[in-house]
């Protein structure tokens, strides 16, 4: 059984005690005073065991029991329960399973199909995705617009936004006829992919098919965004600037000059904005550009006054609490940072906030209350319970906590196999800690489910080469994550050492030095001393490393560097 014994979620408080009590004295009298170790599957036992339980917050055994009764019968409700329930609380295999059930019992639901392909699509599983994405949009006579807006919406929150993108792509190649919402859903997943050509081609056809005038908005900002993802921040500027006309949309409007601020044209995008702001005065989304503009600038008091106004638009309140807190920390105005940070409450910013929370408190030397407010989050917003636990094994492992963060991986890991993040930090802590074997399974494990990941194809990669003799597949790996990420100084660090692994010692330098010319962390300082040093260069290593030394004295793999190699 997973969680705590079916017992120990009883109590009397209840609103189901009597009927518990109830179902138990049956049970005597039908048995001669004997009660089964556990009553067969199927019975109310099941359901209403399910129920105290995620009355009182004990989700694994919840989870277990509405399971339980999904597959020992042919109810479509207790499917639905049980797929439901499990998906929100981020326990997926056990949501796999019942929403298999759920779709195989309800073929015709568009919501059962939707989740078994979101479930599959963590796996990385695009075929099964495809299939049941189309039965979720495929009504009796031919696709549904609606049906179509709400798997997209679906599927516009998963991590693996590659798979995604293939699954859309797979059902608009199949389609007689194009759809803009899965154009539009397209173009996107394909640019959170990095696939900046695919997403433009997506909205290009968007714009050639759908006269709606909101549609081909979202899509002229999608070909903006994609020829800036490029590298090419010209031509999407002289994009968006041609696709300006008298009335514009304001969406249209703010994302141009946020592509200017982000060209470090700061000047021109705010003179740019307080002239659509003539055209929109008190409009909050153009204060709110303002503000995250001025933020990280010299003068940063407008800004701050920006958000704080913002804290009173319930859209944006929580968003301008945590910059606000962001500001104030670096003021040092810590005790404002975490009044701030306290009134974030669920939603995107909430972990966030937690995070700010617990890492104040850490760096007090309040390593314990930490823990407890990721452990309060878990308890008050259950369904956040999983990645609330993801953070406090990152604290527990900054804390010196290995084996109380490994065993808290491995937990998350039974009831989200699939999560890449999870087995990519497990990865490195087994690696830390001598276990190699282990460390490049989790890491090999997430590559496969997102291949095209330059974080995951890195760290396995990185591993390989430095745990391992397998240099040419390692290679092969950091080859795949550059492609992927080629302005990336950790990747480019990650190639250059593989590439002095084997023996390819200018090549291996020049990466090195491009890459530390973008980030000077002492990890890479480290590698392109060896490399010269191995070159013969050794005053120049000394002087290298010397410098990195007196800018960061505790890097464990600078000082095991220098010592290996002067000592």
């Amino acid at each position: 059984m997973i969680g705590a014994p079916l017992w120990s979620v009883m109590h009397s408080g209840s609103r189901f005690a009597l009927a518990t009590a109830a179902l138990v004295a049956s049970g005597c009298a039908a048995t001669g005073g004997t009660l089964p170790d556990r009553p067969a599957p199927g019975t109310p036992f099941h359901q209403i065991m399910a129920a105290i339980a995620a009355d009182r917050g004990a989700t694994a055994t919840a989870v277990e029991e509405y399971l339980a009764t999904a597959e020992a019968g042919n109810d479509a409700a207790a499917s639905r329960r049980a797929a439901v329930y499990a998906f929100e609380h981020d326990y997926d295999a056990a949501a796999l399973r019942a929403a298999r059930r759920w779709a195989a019992l309800e073929p015709a639901e568009p919501a059962a199909h939707r989740l078994v392909a979101r479930l599959l699509v963590r796996r990385n599983d695009v075929s099964g995705a495809v299939d049941h994405a189309e039965a979720a949009i495929v009504g009796p006579a031919q696709r549904d617009e609606a049906a179509t807006a709400a798997l997209a919406d679906a599927l516009a929150g998963e991590q693996n936004q590659d798979a995604v993108a293939r699954v859309l792509g797979r059902i608009g190649a199949r389609a007689a006829s194009v759809s803009p919402t899965l154009q539009l859903a397209l173009g996107s997943a394909a640019l959170q992919a990095g696939d900046d050509v695919l997403a433009e081609a997506a909205a290009r056809t968007l714009l050639a098919a759908s006269p709606d005038a909101e549609l081909r908005t979202e899509a002229e900002v999608l070909v903006g965004r994609a020829l800036a993802a490029r590298g090419d921040t010209a031509a999407a500027l002289d994009w968006l600037r041609s696709r300006r006309v008298a009335g514009s949309p304001l969406g249209l409007e703010l994302e141009y000059v946020g592509l200017l601020a982000a060209d470090d044209r700061v000047e021109d995008a705010l003179i740019e904005l307080a002239t659509i702001g003539k055209r929109y005065p008190d409009e909050p989304r153009i204060r709110r550009l303002r503000a995250l503009i001025g933020k990280d600038g010299p003068d940063r008091r407008d800004a701050f006054e920006d958000f704080r106004a913002l804290i009173a638009v319930p859209e944006f309140a929580d968003e301008a609490g945590f910059r606000l807190a962001e500001m104030s920390i670096r003021e040092q105005q810590y005790e404002q940072a975490v009044q701030l940070l306290a009134r974030i409450g669920d939603g995107p910013w909430l972990l966030p906030a937690q995070d700010g929370l617990a890492r104040l408190a850490e760096a007090g030397g309040e390593g314990e209350a930490a823990e407890r407010l990721w452990e309060r989050v878990a308890e008050r917003y259950p369904q956040r319970a999983f990645e609330a636990e993801a953070y406090r094994a990152a604290l527990l492992d900054r804390l010196g906590r290995t084996d109380d963060a490994l065993r808290l991986m491995t937990r998350n890991l039974l009831h989200r196999p699939d999560d890449v993040g999870t087995l990519l930090n497990r990865g490195a802590l087994l690696d830390r800690i001598g276990r190699h074997d282990e460390a490049i399974a989790d890491m090999t494990a997430a590559v496969r489910i997102l291949p095209d990941s330059a974080v995951a194809l890195n760290a396995l990669g990185y591993t390989l080469s430095i745990r391992t003799s397998r240099q040419t597949e390692a290679l092969g790996y950091i080859r795949r994550a550059l492609e992927r990420s080629p302005d990336s100084a950790a990747i480019m660090d990650s190639y250059g050492w593989v590439l002095f692994r084997l023996g390819r010692l200018p090549e291996a330098r020049s990466f090195l030095q491009y890459a530390y010319s973008q980030l000077a962390d002492p990890e890479i300082a480290a590698h392109l001393g060896e490399v010269m040093w191995r070159q013969g260069d050794r005053d120049a290593a000394r002087t290298l490393w010397q410098d990195a030394r007196e800018k960061h004295p505790q890097n464990e793999p600078l000082q095991e560097t220098v010592k290996r190699l002067l000592d």
